[in-house]
């Protein structure tokens, strides 16, 4: 939450992000650029900070909407990705146009990518395009080092999943990670 960002930043001096999925119908609600302004303000929060994750799955129809409203956001320097990528429907001439700053390869891809020739292909792809459209990529579910192995050889740019981490509560984050015996760890 904006609250605990704001705590890790003023008592820990630690400069974290957080990432907040949204769906493309969300976006499109009028109070919700005005509503982030207002919380990231209160907090004392850089924008920067804060990664909008937009789900795959938008329609055609919204594409000029949704993308007049990822403007205004990327003026304001939120940080704008697109989620689960590869099972959805997008059109790539949409990810072209649209002012993003990363994507994320969906867990789903990112299972199979050992054993599945065709997951380990459109991953491949994926990240090819990424760097193509300077992009940075991250691969989700990354839960044993054989698909942390592969993804780094693909060039993947960061990663996410229960091989790192399972989530944790604000206090657990502290105690593991933010105490002076532990900032070794943070990663």
């Amino acid at each position: 939450s904006f609250s605990d960002l704001s705590r890790l930043k003023k008592e820990y001096h630690a400069d974290f992000s957080i990432a907040i999925n949204i769906s493309p119908k969300t976006l499109t609600q009028n109070p919700l650029i005005y509503n982030l302004l207002l919380k990231s303000s209160y907090y004392g929060l850089d924008n920067s900070q804060i990664e909008l994750e937009l789900t795959e799955n938008f329609s055609v129809y919204l594409i000029d909407y949704i993308k007049e409203k990822i403007h205004v956001l990327d003026q304001n320097n939120f940080t704008i990705s697109i989620d689960d990528f590869g099972t959805g429907y997008s059109s790539l001439e949409y990810i072209k146009d649209l002012k993003i700053d990363t994507l994320k390869i969906a867990k789903e891809l990112v299972d199979n990518i050992e054993e599945m020739k065709q997951d380990y292909s459109l991953i491949a792809s994926i990240i090819s395009l990424s760097k193509a459209l300077n992009l940075e990529v991250i691969a989700e579910g990354v839960e044993h080092k054989g698909q942390l192995e592969i993804l780094e050889s693909l060039g993947c740019d960061l990663y996410q999943g229960y091989y790192y981490e399972r989530p944790v509560s604000f206090d657990a984050l502290v105690e593991r990670y933010l105490q002076p015996d532990n900032l070794y760890n943070i990663g």
